[in-house]
């Protein structure tokens, strides 16, 4: 069995080695082989698949959210329906591609106008490119900037930190940022940019 390899292996090399001496190439296979087509269409078809599949889930956990918010807010429970549009609108036709927050920066912000929300009301407010959040009136939200390591900041008007934005995701090209107050019993709330 050992002296067959062999074998082949030196009637290989001597082939090889006569192509070379007439000047003639060695044969060189196609950019993409027969085998290789059938199995990019094996995974484009798995993708498509994927797709349709993630697609029809989606749809139905947006239905189910739909109904407990509906029910969270006839039973008065404001928090529980607020927290339930928020996760809604999360959810996008497209997978959301995570962004760790290093990328943001102050210029990304400037002039931007996010939805706010809390357990009240929400409203839309600027970052302004001087540092100002205008849209708001509250002592808490005054001014704004962004860390090296790419957190957004909230101060108050006496210049105390009140919000750390922490968290950032881009779906449908629009930011969609995630994070908390100082005093962490009010829980995390998110910045939604708006056209």
């Amino acid at each position: 069995m050992i002296h067959r390899c062999f074998s082949t292996f030196v009637i290989s090399h001597a082939l090889f080695t006569s192509m070379l001496a007439f000047g003639q190439e060695p044969p060189t296979l196609p950019a993409v082989l027969p085998e290789e087509k059938v199995f990019e269409k094996k995974v484009a078809k798995a993708k498509a698949d994927y797709d349709t599949v993630v697609k029809r889930a989606r749809d139905e956990l947006k239905t189910e959210l739909e109904k407990s918010k509906v029910e969270a807010t006839k039973a008065g429970d404001l928090e529980k329906a607020i927290a339930i549009r928020d996760r809604l609108e999360k959810i996008s036709d497209e997978p959301r591609i995570e962004t760790p927050a290093s990328k943001l920066s102050a210029k990304d912000l400037a002039g931007k106008k996010f939805m706010f929300s809390t357990l009240k009301d929400n409203m839309i407010v600027t970052l302004e490119a001087d540092g100002r959040i205008t849209g708001h009136n509250h002592p808490n939200e005054s001014t704004w900037k962004v860390t090296q390591d790419g957190k957004l900041l909230y101060y108050s008007q006496d210049g105390k930190l009140t919000w750390v934005w922490d968290q950032v995701r881009f779906g449908q090209k629009k930011l969609y940022i995630e994070g908390g107050y100082i005093d962490t019993s009010t829980g995390r709330r998110a910045l939604r940019e708006m056209p």
